[in-house]
């Protein structure tokens, strides 16, 4: 979050697709807030899975959502497990690990 945050209000005019999943809407931290981002307009699009009640993000999820190019830097932050798969998938669609950058998460 806190890079979105920094990218808005320095101004610095990046384009964000912010993929995001968890377990379902509930237990989704930030999730209001993103929405409201994506409704005002400001280069932010919000992708949302629901695990609970769809399936995770996948290599057809990404093919369909994703500018797959090695002009974009692509953040994965997650769980270990979660992340070295993306990270993973996002190798297997030709992307270079220079332009994925990852952050796991664990205890929460």
């Amino acid at each position: 979050m806190s890079l979105i945050r920094k990218n808005f209000e320095r101004r610095l005019g990046h384009v964000i697709t912010l993929l995001y999943t968890n377990l379902d809407e509930n237990s989704a931290p930030f999730l209001d807030e993103f929405r409201n981002l994506q409704k005002s307009g400001r280069n932010f699009t919000l992708l949302t899975r629901f695990t609970k009640a769809q399936t995770r993000i996948d290599k057809q999820f990404l093919k369909r959502n994703l500018p797959l190019t090695s002009r974009h830097l692509f953040y994965v932050a997650g769980p270990p497990l979660m992340v070295q798969a993306i990270f993973q998938t996002l190798l297997n669609l030709k992307i270079s690990s220079d332009c994925i950058k990852t952050e796991e998460f664990t205890g929460y």
